[in-house]
């Protein structure tokens, strides 16, 4: 997948993964450019023993820019 900003230079891509509303894994990516390419990225998932089984999932993605704004789009 890639994200872009067509309009300013990025900053830092940052990946949180939740369970049942807790943040289990975080990963913050350095981007250059208008657009970052995530093809060889990847995000550790950790044994956390207190998740329950049908727990919601989420990663959530926030995008940000040089001047410091922000877009978050969130996948369950």
């Amino acid at each position: 997948a890639t994200v872009s900003d067509p309009e300013r230079p990025l900053s830092t891509l940052e990946i949180s993964l939740n369970v049942g509303g807790k943040e289990i894994s975080h990963k913050s990516i350095r981007t250059k450019g208008k657009q970052v390419n995530l093809k060889d990225e990847a995000i550790a998932v950790p044994f956390v023993s207190d998740v329950n089984t049908g727990d919601d999932m989420t990663l959530n993605f926030t995008l940000i820019n040089i001047d410091g704004n922000e877009v978050t789009e969130t996948r369950t």
